[in-house]
């Protein structure tokens, strides 16, 4: 969920807190577990790392966008977009 190539800032922070919010929802359900309290607060910032990537994006998104930008000049963002196909400019 938390590839690199989808771009999430501070993927680490993201990683902990996807692996906190798994553990609080199915530690009733395994023994060893002490309960994990997941916050409003770590959903939120778990929420605002999700938006700031890019989670549509595969590894042959990113391979392509890597190739574009071998190809064309980085400030070329038209032929970038094109060349990616299926990813508007933003």
């Amino acid at each position: 969920m938390v590839q690199d190539y989808r771009f999430f800032p501070r993927p680490d922070r993201l990683r902990e807190l996807i692996e906190k919010e798994i553990n609080a929802k199915y530690s009733a359900y395994f023994s060893g577990i002490e309960k994990v309290n997941f916050t409003e607060e770590d959903q939120l910032e778990k929420d605002l790392l999700m938006r700031n990537g890019f989670r549509d994006w595969d590894r042959r998104d990113f391979q392509k966008f890597i190739q574009a930008l071998e190809i064309y000049q980085r400030e070329d963002i038209e032929m970038i977009t094109k060349h990616v196909g299926n990813k508007s400019e933003e």
